[in-house]
């Protein structure tokens, strides 16, 4: 059997790792996102890890949900004038 630490938890739901389990882990870097098969070295390495498809999607979307990347201040806003697109700043 397969040692697997205490802390191999789902970083959503919170269930604990299982040998059967289909796990992932997800690291942000910068503008992208790495989504891996779960590695017991990088857990313990802090790695934040999911325990499936559902738990990787809403951590993904929190995630992103809290960044917005350019800066608000930054984006182009887009209007119609007479059916055709205007871009402002």
């Amino acid at each position: 059997m397969t040692y697997i630490p205490p802390s191999a938890s789902c970083n959503v739901c919170k269930t604990a790792k299982q040998e059967t389990n289909h796990w992932y882990m997800v690291e942000f870097r910068n503008t992208e996102v790495a989504i891996y098969q779960f590695d017991l070295h990088d857990v313990e390495l802090g790695v934040p890890c999911v325990c499936g498809e559902s738990c990787l999607q809403k951590y993904v979307s929190k995630h992103l949900s809290s960044i917005v990347y350019p800066p608000m201040e930054e984006l182009e806003y887009v209007t119609l004038q007479d059916g055709e697109p205007e871009i402002s700043n």
